[in-house]
């Protein structure tokens, strides 16, 4: 047999195969590499693109609190002045039924959208309003633009559409078109705004929207002239003419009081009819004013019982010079006032009585009942204690709804003042001349001290809150008119000879005027499903 040789494979072919492999492997880890750069470079562009769209989104967010803060600093002239029906002051246009444009395209509705008012600001050469896409604080596109994320700049604009929201129906509200231009609308209103931002060269855009609706600052105006939630100390030679109904249909009230109101004795405090108080007058007598009729020279004094006179003073009837406590005096006296029309019942119910809190006597005080405020610290849904002071007794509702007068500020109030003022404890308030109108009237919170000088006339409501252990005082040197009414809480004293003049128009005017108007944004209005 012969010998058989083997031949060794050469070194290059084991070598070939160790290269196709480390191909292979580099090939993959190419693919790899390229697959994930591509990743990185998609979520770098995704953040890149979310935070561009949180920045607008943010913008956007920013752009609707500046115009609610600028709708509430507008209640006045939001729905009288823009109102108007000359052009170049009218600031509100109807939104077409058709019109899906921003801002009206933000009511879905046609039918409703064609019931809104979107805002206008400004005119053409040719006089004719431009609607504008903004409120009239400056647009950030004109100011530069914001700086946001990333070093971007946004710009954004806001526009406004206006409800008046007509109650007639408490059902099914709608929205009111028709409006008087001279008074403008008195009614609740609400104002959905709409901003939008966008990021110049950029895609990314934002589109924001909430409603801002208004309520009323006075929860109801008072019906009684006189209210004081302890007794009455004196009326001095004060005037009072009565409300007709407030004690009921034909029953006539002056005062109301959860304890005696000692009329009987010292004093000539009197009380009569509206009726007769204005044909009981002196030199030129009653005359139209604002609305409704006022009188400078008319009086109580010398009317006689069943004849307008209600309490106080008789001059006649056959009753001598006696004085007496008519039906128009609500208080507790354990029904032994005298009077010719017999026994008066007690108060009943008055909201000075704790309700919800027996243990705080501030809990549901008249303050809560005029305001609709709760006015106590120790009540579950009491407001937040806003100044600091330990406890909530509604001054931090006042500090936040109302004008703080301080000082001498009290001296500036006059016929052009309107809506909720308030004057902290430790201020001294002197009044003098004519403050508020009928149609524009005032409310006055003192919870300092409160000075009246002779010959003020005063339209609407003073409240004097009270201080813990002190009595009220209302001081009035000579004669003052009231039309409207006085709350205290707390026992009252009043000097000198004021008249109180019931007057249902001016009082529901101070619950409907638009100084007296607050806004709120609605819970749940909220949305950011537009875009434009």
């Amino acid at each position: 047999m012969k010998n058989i040789r083997h031949f060794p494979f050469p070194q290059s072919q084991r070598g070939m195969a160790t290269l196709l492999i480390a191909m292979l492997l580099l090939g993959i880890l190419t693919v790899v590499t390229f697959l994930a750069l591509q990743v990185g470079i998609f979520e770098q562009r995704t953040v890149g693109a979310e935070n561009r769209q949180r920045m607008v989104e943010q913008v956007a967010d920013a752009g609707l609190s500046q115009a609610a803060e600028f709708i509430k600093a507008q209640t006045r002239p939001l729905t009288r002045d823009w109102m108007s029906a000359d052009a170049a002051t009218r600031r509100w246009a109807l939104c077409d039924r058709g019109d899906t444009t921003w801002p009206c395209g933000a009511e879905t509705s046609p039918n409703r959208r064609e019931r809104l008012f979107r805002y206008q600001f400004g005119t053409d050469n040719a006089g004719t309003p431009n609607l504008d896409e903004r409120l009239v604080f400056v647009s950030q596109t004109a100011a530069g633009g914001v700086t946001g994320i990333g070093g971007f700049t946004s710009n954004y604009a806001v526009g406004g559409l206006l409800c008046m929201v007509d109650n007639t129906d408490p059902i099914n509200p709608a929205c009111a078109t028709v409006v008087d231009p001279a008074r403008g609308w008195t009614g609740p209103v609400a104002v959905t705004l709409v901003s939008r931002s966008t990021i110049p060269g950029e895609s990314a855009a934002g589109t924001a929207k909430v409603t801002v609706g208004s309520f009323r600052a006075i929860n109801g105006p008072p019906n009684v002239p006189i209210i004081a939630s302890a007794g009455i100390g004196g009326l001095g030679s004060g005037e009072i003419v009565a409300s007709p109904n407030a004690g009921g249909f034909g029953v006539p009230l002056s005062i109301w009081a959860n304890t005696d109101v000692d009329i009987t004795t010292g004093g000539t405090m009197q009380s009569c009819h509206l009726g007769e108080f204005l044909t009981n007058f002196t030199a030129s007598g009653p005359r139209p004013y604002d609305g409704i009729t006022v009188c400078d020279t008319c009086r109580c004094n010398g009317l006689e019982i069943d004849r307008g006179l209600l309490s106080g003073k008789v001059t006649g009837g056959g009753l001598g010079s006696a004085q007496y406590e008519g039906i128009d005096v609500l208080d507790v006296d354990n029904s032994t006032a005298a009077s010719p029309n017999g026994s008066l019942p007690d108060t009943t119910y008055f909201p000075f009585h704790p309700l919800d809190n027996p243990a705080n006597s501030l809990d549901d005080s008249l303050f809560e009942y005029i305001f609709g405020q709760e006015n106590s610290s120790e009540d579950s849904s009491a407001l937040v204690d806003a100044d600091g002071n330990g406890k909530d007794d509604g001054r931090d509702f006042m500090e936040r709804s109302a004008i703080i007068l301080n000082g001498g500020s009290c001296a500036n109030l006059n016929a052009t003042s309107t809506g909720l003022y308030y004057v902290p404890p430790g201020v001294s308030c002197r009044l003098g001349g004519q403050i508020g109108t009928p149609s524009e009237p005032i409310a006055l919170v003192v919870e300092g001290s409160l000075d009246i000088q002779a010959s003020t006339v005063i339209y609407g409501m003073v409240f004097v809150k009270r201080g813990i252990g002190t009595t009220p005082i209302v001081d009035v040197r000579g004669g003052m008119q009231l039309y409207g009414a006085l709350v205290t809480e707390g026992a009252l004293e009043i000097r000198g000879s004021p008249q109180f003049i019931y007057d249902e128009r001016v009082l529901t005017n101070m619950a409907f005027a638009p100084g007296f108007q607050r806004f709120g944004v609605l819970p749940g209005s909220w949305s950011d499903a537009d875009s434009f």
